[in-house]
């Protein structure tokens, strides 16, 4: 029997939800445009229930935990930028997330596809 990835439904899970949140991107920047009519509900109701089994589906690696930072990520718009209003529950969400995505992403404190500004 071949070993499995600890996190293999993770990782199926956001095969699906990485394309399809950045075909939904592609469409409502198309749609701010003028050339389109924006992504369907059927694909943004897709997207929220592979979030919501992403969410539900504990992590079991680091890889785990970064998929569920890029979630994270992509729930806010694509950016991650520390709260400045000092210590409290949001800013260290911020901070979590920002700092597994550099971990898993390589990046140690620079940003991550010019995206997420990893605290130092």
């Amino acid at each position: 029997m071949a070993d499995t990835h600890p996190d293999a439904r993770l990782l199926s899970l956001y095969s699906e939800f990485e394309p399809l949140g950045q075909t939904i991107d592609e469409l409502d920047r198309q749609e701010c445009v003028g050339v389109g009519l924006g992504a369907p509900e059927v694909m943004r109701d897709r997207l929220h229930d592979l979030g919501e089994a992403i969410l539900a589906t504990p992590a079991q690696s680091m890889d785990g935990l970064v998929i569920k930072a890029k979630v994270a990520r992509w729930c806010c718009g694509g950016e991650f930028e520390r709260p400045s209003d000092g210590l409290n529950d949001v800013a260290t969400l911020y901070s979590l997330a920002a700092d597994l995505l550099a971990i898993g992403e390589g990046s140690g404190c620079e940003r991550v596809n010019g995206l997420i500004a990893a605290r130092c």
